[in-house]
């Protein structure tokens, strides 16, 4: 899957502070496909959040992006846990747009660490991103329709923990979110070592 990466320069004025706030910072948010349309005009920031929701115009899957500004923050900070499970809501929809909290988890199918390697051999550039991997299956609101599926992936890069989800009310796999993810740390990796060619990418998993 090809996807465009649409690079926005933001200033950050945010509650969680930083060493510069008036810095301008790289915010990375995939596009899933062709098939795929913003539901938002434009990308939408509240100062602390920014997000891009994607919806399929077949399925009526969507995909959530949102980018948290958290200077003080890693993958392991008890709030970026806690995040993982309420950034992104069971309508596939970021809760700092629709402030509804959505229907609760009903079961979690994986929550784990895993290590997005991303690799430049030609340049000899090795990083490591540690991510949250999760896949929930959220309650039925009651009607006849299938319970949402979501699969999703956090990541910090620099001084942002950015959330990718794709919910579905259908069987879904984590091809699409899998790869959001890890088209954004590729996408940041270029420009921290400002090489724009040679990257290769891959998951490692607590049971690999």
């Amino acid at each position: 899957m090809k996807h465009a990466i649409a690079v926005l320069c933001l200033a950050v004025a945010t509650s969680l502070g930083a060493a510069e706030p008036d810095a301008p910072a790289f915010r990375t948010f995939p596009n899933p496909g062709n098939e795929w349309s913003s539901t938002d005009d434009g990308e939408v920031d509240d100062g602390q959040f920014s997000w891009r929701h994607y919806k399929h115009a077949k399925t009526g899957d969507v995909v959530a992006c949102v980018a948290w500004h958290t200077p003080r923050l890693s993958i392991d900070s008890s709030p970026v846990r806690q995040a993982s499970i309420e950034t992104i809501t069971s309508s596939g929809y970021a809760y700092a747009l629709t402030r509804k909290l959505g229907q609760p988890i009903d079961d979690t199918v994986r929550h784990h660490v895993v290590s997005i390697n991303v690799r430049n051999h030609s340049a000899g550039h090795k990083l490591n991103f540690r991510a949250i991997e999760y896949t929930y299956v959220y309650e039925n609101g009651g009607d006849d329709s299938q319970s949402a599926l979501a699969h999703g992936y956090v990541v910090v890069v620099g001084d942002f923990t950015i959330f990718i989800q794709h919910t579905a009310n259908r069987v879904i796999t984590s091809d699409i979110a899998q790869n959001m993810a890890m088209d954004v740390v590729i996408s940041w990796s270029e420009k921290q070592k400002s090489i724009a060619k040679g990257w290769s990418v891959r998951i490692s998993r607590p049971d690999n």
